[in-house]
């Protein structure tokens, strides 16, 4: 009786074909494959409804957010009206602000997101640095 690691084998029986070890690694292999594809899809469905579920409170949020300053412009309007005489020059100021605010806001996002600030400079600088050197190691 021979020994294979630390399985005793019976002489008797016939060693195992090599396309018969390859297929049975090949069906392993895939069946490996098959479930951590499985697991990886139940991961992102999970993933999935989580960050569906943070969207749907942002919006909600949202609409909170839009109603409590609806709410906070028009305390300010009944503020304003004894100091600016009448409430139609209040709510025109408090327009006004609001208008003044949003266009604000409105520049800086613009600003933030517009195609030159997002050019990746630093790794770009990096590359071409990296593509002298290269450059150089060749001519050398």
């Amino acid at each position: 009786m021979t020994i294979q690691g630390n399985i005793p084998r019976d002489p008797a029986e016939p060693k195992p074909a090599l396309n018969a070890l390859l297929g049975e690694a090949l069906r392993n292999g895939a069946d490996l494959i098959n479930t951590e594809m499985a697991l990886l899809r139940a991961e992102l469905a999970s993933n999935i409804r989580q960050v569906a579920l943070g969207l749907a409170l942002f919006l909600f949020s949202a609409v909170f957010v839009i109603i409590a300053l609806g709410l906070a412009i028009d305390a300010l309007v009944v503020w304003l009206t004894p100091v600016l005489g009448s409430p139609a020059n209040a709510a025109i100021a408090c327009a006004a602000g609001a208008a003044l605010i949003a266009l604000l806001l409105f520049f800086v996002g613009y600003r933030k997101v517009r195609v030159d600030t997002l050019y990746p400079e630093r790794t770009a600088s990096s590359i071409r640095s990296d593509a002298q050197m290269l450059k150089r190691k060749v001519t050398s």
